[in-house]
C-alpha cells in the first residue's frame, strides 16, 4: 500500500539582501548558502505563495525581486511584519543564521507555540559549537589579548550583552536554576513613581511588547523569566572569570585595574 503523501507546509522566511547576495565583493560560504536555498525553496517546495519577513520594506522588495526572477509560475509574495509573524499563515520562520534568541524571546508572547523557529543554512550545531557564539566568544577574544605583550600601558573595554533580554545562555546554567526553586521577587504597588519622564517613556512603550512585566506575568512566565535572568546572570560570572583567569596568569596580573559595572545597577 503505498504512503500517504504529507501536505506540503510553507514557511515565512526571514530575508536580508546581505544573506543571499553573492555578486558581494567578499563573497563567503553564507552567501552562497543563503542563495542556494532560495533557489532550491521556490523551485522545489511546490507552495501557492512566498512570505517574507525582513527589517524594512527595502528587504521585501529585494525579497520580490529575487522570487520574481526564479518563479516561473508568477506566484504572489507576502509581506510579514516584524510583530505579525503570529498571524501570518504559515507556522513556520526560518532564519539563515544562528540568531534564533531574539526571535525565540519575541515569541514567547504567543506562549511559545504561536510558530516554530528554523535555521537551515547555518543554525544547525551542537550544543557545544552554540557555546562559543555571543558572550563567551567576546571573553575568550579578551583572554587571548591579555596574554600578548603589549610593551606599553593599556586599555581593553569588554562588553557582555547578558543579562539583557533575551534571556538565553548555554543549558547547563539552566539547570542550576531550576523554575520550581526560584523565589519571585517582591514588586511594589508604586515601583515607577521615582522614574523620571524618559523612564516612564521606555515603560509605556514596553506596554506594547511581550517584554513587561505584566505580560509576563499573564503568560505565566514570571518564574521561567526569573529563572533565566539568573542562569544568565551567572553565565555572565562565567565569562568574567575567563578573562580574570587570563589576566592572573598573564604578565600584567599585578598592574592591572580592572573596573566592573552595569548598565542598569
Amino acid at each position: 500500500m503505498a504512503k500517504k503523501r504529507r501536505k506540503l507546509q510553507n514557511a515565512v522566511l526571514f530575508h536580508h539582501p546581505d544573506a543571499v547576495d553573492t555578486s558581494c565583493p567578499r563573497l563567503m560560504g553564507r552567501h552562497a548558502a543563503g542563495e542556494g536555498f532560495l533557489k532550491v525553496f521556490v523551485r522545489h517546495s511546490g507552495v501557492n505563495g512566498f512570505h517574507g519577513l525582513g527589517f524594512e520594506q527595502s528587504h521585501f522588495d529585494d525579497f520580490q525581486s529575487r522570487i520574481g526572477a526564479l518563479d516561473d509560475q508568477n506566484r504572489p509574495c507576502h509581506w510579514v511584519g516584524l510583530g505579525d509573524m503570529a498571524g501570518a499563515g504559515p507556522s513556520t520562520l526560518m532564519l539563515p543564521d544562528p540568531s534564533l534568541a531574539p526571535f525565540a524571546w519575541r515569541r514567547r508572547g504567543t506562549g511559545n507555540r504561536g510558530y516554530s523557529l528554523c535555521g537551515l543554512n547555518h543554525t544547525i550545531a551542537s550544543e557545544k559549537i552554540m557555546d562559543g557564539f555571543g558572550d563567551l566568544m567576546t571573553a575568550r577574544w579578551a583572554a587571548e589579548q591579555l596574554k600578548r605583550d603589549f610593551g606599553k600601558p593599556f586599555f581593553l573595554a569588554v562588553g557582555i550583552r547578558l543579562p539583557h533580554v533575551p534571556l538565553y545562555a548555554p543549558k547547563r546554567f539552566f539547570a542550576r536554576h531550576p523554575e520550581a526553586g526560584v523565589r519571585l521577587p517582591a514588586v511594589r504597588a508604586d515601583d515607577l513613581k521615582d522614574l523620571p519622564p524618559a523612564g516612564l517613556a521606555i515603560t509605556r512603550y514596553m506596554y506594547g511588547t511581550p517584554l513587561n512585566h505584566k505580560s509576563v506575568i499573564e503568560s505565566g512566565n514570571w518564574k521561567n523569566a526569573v529563572a533565566a535572568y539568573l542562569a544568565c546572570t551567572e553565565f555572565v560570572d562565567h565569562c568574567v572569570g575567563v578573562m580574570l583567569k587570563s589576566l592572573d596568569e598573564s604578565a600584567h596580573a599585578k598592574n592591572t585595574i580592572i573596573v566592573l559595572w552595569s548598565d542598569h545597577g
